[in-house]
């Protein structure tokens, strides 16, 4: 049974029940280094598409090879935590998701081994791990428990009992030596200490035949206590169907070994959040009703907050910020420092920071993070406006929406801002979507995101075909609503905002003729009055919602029903009264899911007052 409400509340894409071991800056160096098994590594990003179309890839992985522990094990850190930019830009983290390999006993002088991005399934990460551990071991760097992986080329089978009093039975898998299916049984099978399986190629031409062996794959028993080999069959030529062959010899034997893990496919006792959780996921359930009732509008905190994490995390992250990367974040600056809301105070931190990006050629990130901090009494958090969370691009989970949809809304406040030195001799209707381009291309942090960005600036014709503001405003809406559609019903979706194209009619009716189509003059009106700074709305220290201009905010589509009663006051009744529901659902599941549950007093409160 899924109840997926109550799972939004898990933060990050991983849990240790996925038999992934979660990282952090505090554990990292002292779980990877000085270890007799090697680790294979996920650097990902929680808001990332792409790492959420991975996460699963990755979970499967984890389940599949968790046999294989002694040997390898599998981890994962969240590089968009903010107390882990350092430690990813230690590693040299350039986009997400990264996997890299650390080898058995590595120490910190070592950052690992980037995989090849094509590796995107479970089977071909498998056998390029296979291949990779096999180096390690024929190089003299596996581990000191690690099963042979390397294939046996001798004819004489006596050699395989010498030094091994323990193994009553060997298993000879004779296979391609490009295929990694013998590898990867042996280390299935690692853990289990009476056996002993070793791959043959077929290169030892001699064993083959003196063991009977016509063909490849083949399975060969030999016991300690017969001299006669035995040719066991499989119904498939496959790692599944050769585990069940083994799996029913040992159980004649009585031997036990480790028994296949499996993904969870029902919700134990575990995933149900507490009460607490349970309370914060129906505020912010409450907060998204308010939110969207207001229509289409931008909310300052949400500008603030995209500035923030990019200055803070994504430029600052990179090891080193130079050439064409350095000239992208000189771009970056000036349309910040022409076109974002700030006040004085912002203006003038603003400026210096370009003053001092733009007075060298490079700089690394953590210097640039260095001058953050000392432009300003405070660093940057003393020159915003606004110190809350997410408001406009608030997520129904942490990890959804909030600084990529941060981001879109940034670049489109711009370009339509930017429409107020259109009339300048000067003016370079380009200059905030080439910026948008040279940011996306060098510090955006989902490289799958960034290369399909690049790609649709080529294949739009963004460079030619944008010659006004007006049209710079049109470029990026039609860009977004091009994104829009591919990420529809994609796995980073936030189902409380599916992807639409924008604006939507019910918000915008003009915005379309009878026949369905766009109406770009209509569009473009509109967009000027969404994302205007006169309409940027902002939250006042009293937690209510103002104008930036300090005008009285005005809900907008709400038909009053009664005296004081309207649509939002009924849609947020019902709300309330449903996740209400949810928490009484999610508090009697951890009674009858965890048996062995005790109880807590303020557990029984709140069931009183709910």
């Amino acid at each position: 049974m899924k109840v997926p409400f109550l799972m939004k509340i898990r933060k990050g894409l991983y849990s240790e029940d996925d038999k992934i071991t979660i990282l952090n800056a505090t554990n990292f160096k002292t779980t990877v280094y000085y270890t007799d098994n090697a680790w294979l590594i996920e650097f990902y990003n929680s808001w990332c598409g792409h790492c959420h179309k991975f996460a699963p890839v990755w979970k499967r992985l984890a389940f599949d090879i968790y046999e294989w522990k002694n040997v390898i094990k599998l981890g994962a850190i969240d590089c968009a935590h903010n107390d882990h930019t350092a430690i990813c830009r230690e590693f040299d983290i350039m986009g997400y998701p990264t996997v890299k390999f650390f080898p058995a006993r590595d120490t910190p002088s070592n950052l690992g081994t980037e995989l090849p991005r094509i590796a995107n399934t479970e089977k071909s990460i498998v056998r390029n791990v296979v291949g990779i551990l096999q180096k390690e071991q024929l190089e003299g760097r596996g581990g000191h428990n690690w099963p042979n992986l390397i294939p046996y080329r001798s004819y004489d089978t006596s050699n395989l009992w010498k030094g091994n009093d323990d193994v009553q039975y060997i298993f000879l898998i004779f296979a391609d030596g490009n295929d990694s299916l013998a590898a990867e049984i042996i280390l299935d099978f690692s853990q289990v200490k009476e056996i002993q399986i070793r791959s043959v190629v077929p290169e030892n031409e001699v064993l083959s035949r003196l063991l009977g062996v016509t063909s490849y794959p083949s399975l060969v028993l030999i016991e300690r206590t017969k001299k006669e080999p035995e040719i066991l069959h499989s119904k498939e030529n496959t790692r599944e169907s050769f585990r069940l062959v083994i799996k029913s010899f040992l159980k004649k034997k009585n031997i036990s070994f480790p028994e296949e893990q499996k993904l969870p496919d029902i919700l134990n006792s575990n995933d149900i959040p507490s009460v607490g959780e349970l309370q914060v996921a129906r505020n912010n359930l409450v907060q998204i009703l308010k939110i969207k009732e207001l229509g289409d509008v931008v909310f300052l905190i949400d500008l603030e907050n995209t500035l923030k994490y990019s200055l803070e995390h994504e430029i600052s992250s990179h090891k080193d910020i130079s050439g064409e990367a350095y000239v992208a974040l000189n771009k970056f600056l000036i349309i910040i420092h022409k076109y974002f809301p700030t006040g004085e105070a912002g203006a003038v931190y603003l400026q210096k920071l370009i003053e001092t990006v733009s007075s060298q050629s490079e700089m690394t990130g953590s210097e640039f993070k260095e001058n953050l901090n000392n432009l300003s009494r405070g660093g940057l958090e003393s020159v915003l406006l606004t110190k809350k969370d997410w408001m406009g691009c608030r997520g129904s989970e942490d990890h959804l929406r909030r600084y990529p949809c941060g981001m879109w809304t940034l670049f489109h406040y711009m370009t339509v801002n930017a429409l107020r030195d259109s009339s300048q001799s000067n003016f370079n209707p380009l200059e905030v979507l080439d910026a948008m381009l040279s940011y996306v291309t060098h510090f955006f942090g989902c490289t799958e995101c960034s290369k399909h960005f690049q790609e649709m600036s080529q294949n739009k014709s963004m460079r030619t075909k944008v010659k006004t503001g007006d049209e710079a405003v049109l470029w990026l809406w039609s860009a977004h609503n091009e994104v829009n559609k591919r990420l529809s019903k994609d796995k980073s979706e936030d189902p409380q905002f599916p992807k639409i194209s924008f604006p939507s009619p019910e918000r915008c009716p003009n915005c379309r003729d009878k026949m369905g189509d766009w109406n770009e003059k209509e569009v473009l009106n509109y967009l000027i009055s969404v994302y205007s700074r006169e309409n940027l709305i902002q939250m006042g220290s009293e937690g209510k919602l103002s104008f930036y201009n300090k005008s009285r905010v005005e809900y907008r589509n709400m038909k009053k029903i009664g005296k004081d009663f309207n649509i939002f006051d009924i849609s947020l009744c019902v709300a309330l009264y449903m996740a209400s529901a949810i928490i009484c659902v999610g508090v009697c599941m951890k009674f009858v899911l965890k048996k062995k549950y005790r109880k807590k007093s303020y557990v029984q409160d709140l069931l009183g007052k709910v």
